[in-house]
């Protein structure tokens, strides 16, 4: 019978790894080594995975389809009524797949298109009075998971993933605002 017995460390140098392209020339403009921006870009699709599959229970337990939530959030949240291209820009999605998203809304008596006091050819949208009940209704929902998910996390914690949330988000938007991505659809960096 063999014993294997350890070895002490070599004082050789460990053999090189070929570093992978990104590696060799850097990532321009970040102050993070490949790994780290691969690690970036993993956590953001594990992120917004998570979140659809959260949003997309809520709406099953409230009857209705994901994307109007969203509608009827942002609805919510404005102070002021949105034309459907606002509303198109703030959902960053096309004016026709938010035109289709309302019009359910509106069939489903949760939102209402109104003349524009200023414009005439000019339609708002308005939540109706179901239609703010559900979007209280999901809001609390996303409440409370949140209180099952996060309610071991200190103070500090969610304020901390709160700010470097925002700070993700901030950097994605102005990222995609910037003229030459708009006109293209492409990253301005090389």
């Amino acid at each position: 019978m063999t014993t294997l017995t350890p070895t002490a460390p070599s004082d050789a140098p460990a053999p090189a790894v070929a570093p992978t392209l990104h590696a060799r020339r850097g990532i321009p403009g970040l102050g993070a080594d490949a790994a780290t921006v691969d690690g970036l870009v993993s956590a953001l699709e594990d992120l917004g995975r998570a979140q659809r599959e959260s949003a997309t229970a809520t709406a099953r337990e409230l009857g209705c389809a994901r994307s109007s939530l969203a509608v009827l959030r942002i609805l919510e949240k404005n102070e002021v009524p949105l034309q459907i291209g606002d509303l198109a820009h703030v959902m960053r999605i096309d004016v026709s797949v938010a035109s289709r998203q309302v019009g359910a809304l509106v069939r489903d008596g949760y939102v209402v298109r109104e003349v524009g006091e200023d414009d005439r050819r000019a339609r708002t949208l308005a939540l109706t009075d179901s239609g703010r009940d559900l979007a209280a209704e999901a809001f609390g929902a996303w409440r409370e998971r949140a209180r099952d998910v996060f309610g071991d996390w200190s103070p500090d914690e969610l304020q901390d993933a709160v700010l470097q949330l925002r700070k993700i988000a901030d950097s994605v938007v102005r990222h995609h605002d910037t003229p030459d991505h708009r006109a293209t659809g492409k990253s301005t960096t090389a």
